[in-house]
Formats: structure tokens, sequence, C-alpha cells
């Protein structure tokens, strides 16, 4: 004979056909989920990256003028005690020019 149609059996297969389901439909959006949150740390990486060879940059042109600079100030010295013992010299010369006086009886 047959049975008459039970609720009991058919809901516990039907909660378990609905997991299913779920666990389908919500598999693609955990898969987007993982990748959106690869992406993101991929770009802060990125990001990251750019900022350090930004300041390594930064710092090198710095350096470069700091050491032109440097360099201009070291010529200008140069020059400076080079004008400086011109001077000292020709005012030397000028000094011992006038001291003696020659005269002729």
């Amino acid at each position: 004979m047959v049975e008459p149609i039970n609720p009991k059996t058919i809901l516990p297969r039907s909660l378990q056909v609905s997991k299913l389901e779920q666990n389908r439909k919500m598999k693609p959006n955990v898969n987007y989920n993982q990748l959106s949150q690869d992406l993101q740390e991929k770009s802060v990486k990125k990001r990251e990256r750019v900022k350090k060879s930004e300041e390594t940059e930064y710092k090198k042109i710095k350096d470069e003028e700091k050491s032109k600079q440097q360099k201009r100030h070291n010529n200008k010295r140069n020059e400076d005690e080079e004008t400086d013992d011109n001077q000292a010299k020709k005012d030397k010369n000028l000094v011992s020019r006038g001291r003696h006086i020659d005269i002729k009886v």
C-alpha cells in the first residue's frame, strides 16, 4: 500500500536543498569579494611603492641641490680668497715701492 505523504519528511529535505541553493548563490559573491580584496591590497601596495619612490627621488634631488649649492659656496669662497690674495700682493708692492728714495748727487 501507499502511504500518505508526510510533510515532516519533505520539510527537512527542502531545508537541505535551500541551503545548497544559498551556497550556490553565495559562491560567486564570495569569489567576487575575495577578488575585490585582492585588488584593493594590490592597489595599496602600488601606492606605497610609488610613495616610497617619490620620497627617494625627492631626497636625491634635494641632496644634489645641496651639493651644488655647497660647490658654489666653495667656489665663491676660493674666488674671494684669490682676490684678497691678489689685492694683498698689489698693496704690498705699492707699499714697498714708495718706501725708498733713490737720491743721486
